[in-house]
């Protein structure tokens, strides 16, 4: 009886940290970019099946879909596919292989050197500004110039950061 008390009470503790995270977001961020992740595929690595099976991704993601269109912000989701990993944020080359115990990489087209996460963040920021003036998939319904989504429909290496800023700050001007 006390372990089955004391495992109510961690996955209660979990639960309210969800909540508190996911309502701070979708409360203070007008849209939020998040990258579909291959969870599945993340269990089947021993190494990381523990940690992924705590932190409750797929909660995570519920719970920021329902907040977000609660809030009327805007949710996109990154396809799992896209390679945020592996582009390069300053150029936008792409390299073949990055093994997921590299965790910081130089491109090979600028010779920057890049923080593995960091660089994947960035790419993501990108593409989610890019994609607010086009369709994209977010769970209101809609994307948040109003359009209906339909997915990322386009590649996002061809929209720069600066086009990409300029579209989000003409689509937020519509809401005004």
């Amino acid at each position: 009886m006390k372990l089955a008390r004391l495992h109510l009470r961690i996955a209660n503790m979990r639960q309210d940290s969800l909540h508190k995270l996911t309502t701070e977001l979708a409360a203070n961020y007008e849209v939020i970019c998040i990258e579909d992740l291959f969870v599945s595929g993340m269990f089947k690595n021993h190494n990381l099946a523990r940690a992924v099976s705590d932190m409750g991704f797929h909660e995570f993601r519920r719970q920021l879909t329902y907040k977000c269109k609660k809030f009327g912000n805007g949710l996109v989701v990154i396809d799992q596919w896209h390679p945020s990993s592996k582009t390069c944020s300053s150029c936008g080359e792409i390299i073949d292989v990055l093994p997921l115990g590299v965790r910081t990489w130089q491109c090979q087209g600028c010779g920057t050197t890049h923080n593995r996460d960091i660089n994947a963040a960035l790419n993501i920021e990108r593409i989610g500004l890019a994609s607010l003036s086009r369709p994209t998939v977010s769970y209101t319904g809609s994307n948040d110039c109003g359009e209906e989504s339909s997915g990322l429909g386009f590649d996002a290496s061809e929209t720069s950061l600066d086009e990409a800023v300029s579209e989000q700050q003409d689509c937020v001007s519509s809401f005004v």
